[in-house]
């Protein structure tokens, strides 16, 4: 895998500090550092990653090589994790926003994703989406990714 300044889950540790070891095989201690892992393989396109860590209905539904092919397709663009709450030992729950850029507007995952404790590891087993309205910025606003330039001087350009 490419070497990032920073860890694609937004924690500010380099990936190989970060979310790289449980994708090689670590297991992740918390269903917050699950979520942010599972966002990094998005970013990464690292489906394998994304199917070894679900259990239940999700894993029923899920086209790893239909959503390889769209993770691939996005700009990721950023993870802010809302909250994280542990409602016993085997349950936890992490919101959270990820955001990308597909067709020129940005787009939002905004989920409280459920997360269970099986065996000796965290899963993902299902998530409550909250659907935000889709808005494309205008040229003159603030570019979405937080780098102080106009949109149509970054994520804008030859959009």
């Amino acid at each position: 895998m490419a070497q990032f300044e920073h860890c694609p889950c937004g924690s500010q540790q380099t990936y190989q500090q970060c979310c790289a070891k449980y994708h090689q095989g670590d297991l992740a201690p918390t269903p917050e550092s699950l979520m942010r892992s599972r966002y990094a393989a998005y970013a990464l396109g690292d489906m394998d990653y994304i199917k070894r860590t679900m259990r239940g209905q999700p894993l029923t539904d899920f086209d790893a090589v239909k959503v390889g092919i769209w993770a691939k397709s996005v700009a990721w663009l950023g993870l802010e994790v809302l909250g994280a709450e542990r409602e016993s030992a085997k349950l936890g729950y992490v919101t959270f926003k990820a955001l990308y850029m597909a067709q020129g507007a940005q787009q939002t995952i905004h989920e409280r994703s459920e997360f269970r404790y099986d065996g000796n590891q965290w899963f993902y087993v299902a998530g409550v989406p909250d659907p935000l309205p889709r808005k494309k910025p205008g040229r003159n606003e603030p570019c979405f990714c937080g780098s102080q330039k106009k949109f149509k001087h970054c994520h804008g350009i030859n959009r």
